[in-house]
């Protein structure tokens, strides 16, 4: 069973790419007919306070360097991952939007002294999503 598992992973993974880049590079060298790009940025931060639970946050200045990449994108799709933001629902006008609902952020937990927090999760598409709504 362990080897069926293997052998049916490895045919999942056979067209996938990895690359270790500068994501930004990377997303603007995969701009390719049938490409798909999933984007799991740092989120934008709400007020001043620094979110350091995953690492590194990213100024407005770098979310702006993505967006710019991300706009620019042609040909593959593209998914973003984040939490409701006027950034992005400005910047990625005609751009489609869905509401993922409420998760609980496990990594906080820890630091919330084990109570998980909750937000509502949010992907952003340059392509239709059924149930999204289109900014």
């Amino acid at each position: 069973k362990i080897m069926q598992g293997r052998r049916n992973a490895l045919y999942l993974l056979r067209n996938v790419q990895v690359t270790e880049q500068d994501a930004l590079d990377c997303i603007l060298s995969h701009d390719v007919e049938g490409g798909v790009i999933y984007a799991d940025p740092p989120y934008v931060l709400k007020g001043k306070k620094a979110n350091n639970l995953y690492g590194e946050s990213w100024d407005i200045q770098q979310q702006q360097r993505f967006l710019d990449a991300v706009c620019a994108m042609r040909y593959s799709s593209v998914l973003i991952s984040g939490y409701d933001n006027d950034l992005y629902n400005s910047r990625l006008a005609g751009w489609w939007k869905y509401d993922i609902g409420e998760v609980h952020k496990a990594i906080a937990a820890v630091k919330e002294g084990g109570k998980k927090p909750s937000e509502h999760e949010f992907v952003w598409a340059n392509y239709p999503i059924i149930g999204g709504e289109k900014l």
